[in-house]
């Protein structure tokens, strides 16, 4: 398990019992987790940083990591430990915020558009179904889902 501490702390534990240990000092406010695998980042419009990314929660790496001119990043959602989305937003008034989703297929070492989100709503939570889930349409027609969703 992983927590976001104080002034960019980060803590882990193993599930099985409360034993908090600081993992580091890292920059971020955007936390993900699946499985093992867990990713902590942060970045404000117009500006690079990193993004850390462990694939067995003890040894964390850190990968340049940036959203799309004029976006911060406002979510972390993950699939599974290769594939990870993130939201980038930048508020354009009273619950409409501009929105750009990355996809990531290695783990976040690098990313790629995929899309844009619905302008309407503001950016209060991201949320991706695990890899093999399937999408229930009319008709009883099944497929994977392409894009994670933003919910809000």
């Amino acid at each position: 398990m992983v927590r976001h501490g104080a002034d960019g702390e980060l803590f882990s534990s193993p599930a099985s019992h409360d034993a908090w240990a600081r993992v580091g000092i890292m920059t971020g406010s955007n936390l993900a987790v699946s499985g093992k695998a867990a990713w902590f980042g942060a970045s404000t419009a117009g500006t690079s940083t990193y993004l850390w990314a462990t694939a067995d929660g003890v040894h964390w790496r850190k990968y340049p990591f940036s959203c799309p001119a004029g976006l911060g990043l406002g979510g972390i959602a993950a699939a599974s430990s290769w594939q990870v989305a993130f939201l980038c937003g930048a508020s354009e008034g009273t619950y409409h915020t501009a929105k750009e989703v990355l996809l990531s297929v290695n783990g976040g070492r690098t990313e790629h558009r995929a899309g844009h989100a619905p302008v309407a709503g503001d950016v209060a939570g991201f949320a991706m179904p695990p890899s093999r889930a399937a999408v229930n349409y009319h008709r009883g027609r099944h497929a994977r889902p392409q894009l994670p969703l933003p919910l809000g």
